[in-house]
């Protein structure tokens, strides 16, 4: 299996023919509409990385499993 290198874009790509104006437009509106909703879920993950973090920090590290036998 061929495996390709890392894309590196072009310096100088021209101007953008004008038939394909109208699909890159809509493409920037669909990609800052997902930037958008994004951006709320990317916080609400940081504030529970936050409390999970000051959860641990309040109980302490977990400690050995134990094992409980209640058919005794």
């Amino acid at each position: 299996m061929e495996v390709a290198g890392a894309w590196t874009a072009p310096s100088d790509p021209g101007p953008l023919p004008s038939a394909a104006v109208e699909r890159a437009r809509e493409l920037l509106a669909r990609q800052q509409r997902a930037i958008a909703a994004l951006s709320p879920a990317l916080a609400a993950a940081r504030r529970e990385v936050r409390v999970v973090g000051s959860v641990t920090a309040a109980t302490g590290p977990a400690g050995a499993p134990a094992y409980l036998d209640v058919r005794a």
